[in-house]
């Protein structure tokens, strides 16, 4: 493979020759290099030819960030990821992203455009209306959400290199389940004031406790997926809603695997008796029910039309407002309340994580290690209580024992 050198102004032009066409005319890739003399040049050119030879070389594209997006938004993030992931997402790309890069090509987007990103989203009044510091957990977010795109771009061959590889973003505490679950105490509370609730919205809370199930995977349910017999439920698509078309089905969860989970025995009369009501509510509604392929649990009981996702956060909100609860968590808390209480109860973490749907174990560790430390101090306890028992317990050893 041949190149050659054109200066100018003060860059030099680097052009390959790699192949020709059916007409026998030379196709050739071009990039200019900074260079200071012929020799610096020519050490620019040994390395692009070295590249385009490897296949790390890829033409740089003219798109810009904000067309791509689109994109990536229709052909990526609607499909692989998770509702409330996705909406976080669409949302820092919107306030904090495009303003700034939007307008850029993605192949002009470099390693140090990421880190004064994320240098800017440190500064003590990075809050977008200016009143103080982002958490360490936002911090991260923004970075993941800028680092979806342009690693989607690299893997649809549009940049030779993610930009974002090279930056070290703290992630803090993925999680601060220590203050953002409830205890059995506090389920006490919450469970007698979800008595004057409305059924449904008592058994969407019940579900989320007793599963873990996240709020895509509750509101995409039909009845279909609820096993009476043997006291279970799957999970096996979520919702999502997209601009212009509304609610739509995905027909997998976050991770793409579907999970059976156990449903405990006090759900079974409420879903029973929900089901009755709903049963005639379809009947009455007839010829006005518009989703006639879906039986979801919660939905519009004319039209059958399935709840939002954020619609359950929504009126979570108001309840625990309107009911005077001290303790306010948000309701994609109570999948860890779920998981933080069956820890503490000492299920094992591999039947939380399947419980979850968490794709590995080491998920779960993570996000639970606090827990799971201090399971594991109360663990060492066990010993001292047996050793002190020992120390107080006469000597019963056998007088013919020496």
């Amino acid at each position: 493979m041949k190149g050659n050198l054109e200066k100018r102004g003060d860059r030099f032009r680097m052009r390959v020759t790699v192949g020709y066409n059916e007409k026998g005319n030379p196709i050739r890739v071009s990039e200019y290099a900074k260079a200071k003399s012929k020799r610096e040049a020519e050490k620019e050119l040994a390395l692009f030819i070295a590249r385009i030879e490897s296949g790390d070389y890829v033409k740089p594209d003219k798109t810009l960030l904000k067309d791509f997006v689109d994109d990536w938004l229709e052909k990526y993030a609607k499909k692989n990821i998770e509702y409330n992931t996705y909406s976080g997402y669409l949302n820092i790309l919107k306030k904090r992203i495009l303003p700034k890069y939007g307008g850029m090509k993605i192949s002009d987007i470099k390693t140090m455009h990421i880190v004064d990103f994320v240098n800017e989203l440190q500064k003590p009044n990075a809050k977008l209306d200016g009143s103080g510091p982002l958490a360490v957990s936002s911090i991260w977010n923004c970075y993941k959400a800028f680092n979806s795109v342009m690693k989607c771009a690299k893997n649809w061959g549009l940049i030779s290199k993610n930009p974002c590889e090279g930056v070290q973003v703290a992630k803090g505490n993925i999680r601060s389940q220590t203050t953002d679950v409830y205890t059995v105490e506090d389920l006490n509370i919450l469970y007698d004031k979800l008595d004057s609730e409305p059924l449904d919205k008592q058994i969407l809370v019940i579900l989320a406790v007793t599963t873990g199930a996240r709020e895509a995977e509750i509101a995409a349910l039909e009845w279909k997926h609820i096993d009476f017999e043997n006291h279970e439920v799957l999970f096996e698509q979520t919702l999502y809603e997209e601009t212009g078309k509304g609610v739509q089905i995905k027909d997998s969860t976050k991770t793409k695997r579907d999970r059976i989970v156990n449903l405990s025995d006090s759900i079974i009369p409420l879903l029973k008796m929900y089901k009755v009501d709903w049963e005639e509510t379809k009947e009455l509604a007839g010829e006005l029910r518009e989703y006639k392929d879906h039986d979801f649990i919660f939905c519009n009981g004319v039209t059958g039309k399935p709840i939002r996702p954020d619609s359950i956060s929504q009126w979570w909100s108001r309840f625990l407002q309107r009911t005077g609860i001290k303790k306010k968590i948000r309701f994609h808390d109570l999948r860890h309340t779920s998981a933080t209480l069956l820890i503490n109860a000492g299920v094992h973490e591999t039947v939380v994580q399947k419980r979850l749907g968490h794709s590995n174990i080491s998920t779960t560790l993570n996000i639970y290690n606090h827990v799971l430390r201090e399971q594991n101090k109360s663990a060492a306890n066990v010993f001292d209580s047996i050793l002190s028992k020992k120390d107080s317990a006469p000597n019963s050893t056998p007088k013919n024992i020496k």
